[in-house]
């Protein structure tokens, strides 16, 4: 079958959308990048940043597809990681809400993994992509990472002052490293190798500090059973060592 040849346009869009696939989701980076997808102006808020930047991609990807859905492997090799880029982010943001109720369940539930409703769906759309299934189950589990990463850090740390704008951009690179691209590649199974020392006087935030590192770690999921491998409420023990 002959490859699809992107145009020059579709290039320079499709890149603004792999860079923000990758960006930290606090930093200036990213809304710049989501301004910049959208068209929106600078005076837009972060959440209809994001929101306009998803639905202009959704645009660009039914273009795609007029003839039949596309996948990675139409495209030639020096496109094809723009397009897994691109592929990744729209499945991505198609359940950022389900990932978000799911980590709600699974913590009202505490150490049983819960069954995740949406997986077979997910799973299916990232296959007929062109990701193979391991591959696919592999972005999945990382999907729900980003999102548990997010959900602990948006919601744990409160406040919107520049220092705690920029404690939620450094907790995030804390976890992901500059690039998540590096830590999905080398780092995702080594996360326990690594200390954090969190200093601060008493109620500046470093157990919920501490609380959004633990349980953000990689968790693989488990296609035969439909859920995480466990849940990620095990993942943290708080200990007091002046107890001991």
């Amino acid at each position: 079958m002959k490859q699809k040849n992107l145009t020059t346009n579709d290039k320079e869009f499709f890149s603004l959308v792999s860079e923000a696939a990758f960006a930290n989701p606090f930093s200036q980076q990213r809304i710049d990048l989501d301004r910049k997808i959208s068209g929106s102006p600078q005076s837009s808020s972060r959440r209809d940043a994001v929101a306009e930047a998803v639905r202009e991609v959704n645009k660009r990807i039914e273009k795609l597809d007029t003839n039949g859905t596309v996948k990675i492997q139409d495209f030639k090799k020096t496109d094809k990681d723009l397009m897994e880029h691109l592929f990744l982010f729209d499945v991505f943001h198609q359940f950022v809400n389900q990932f978000d109720q799911l980590i709600i369940d699974q913590i009202a539930v505490g150490e049983k993994s819960v069954p995740v409703p949406f997986a077979k769906e997910a799973l299916s759309l990232l296959t007929k992509r062109g990701f193979s299934q391991p591959l696919a189950n592999r972005y999945f589990s990382l999907f729900y990472q980003i999102r548990r990463a997010f959900h602990f850090i948006h919601r744990g740390l409160i406040g919107q002052c520049n220092s705690m704008l920029l404690l939620r951009t450094n907790l995030w690179n804390n976890i992901f490293t500059h690039d998540i691209r590096y830590y999905e590649r080398y780092l995702w199974d080594k996360m326990e190798d690594f200390s954090t020392l969190l200093l601060g006087p008493t109620g500046s935030g470093k157990g919920a500090t501490a609380a959004a590192i633990g349980q953000s770690g990689f968790i693989p999921f488990n296609e035969k059973k439909q859920t995480f491998a466990e849940s990620f409420t095990k993942t943290f023990i708080p200990i007091n060592l002046s107890q001991y």
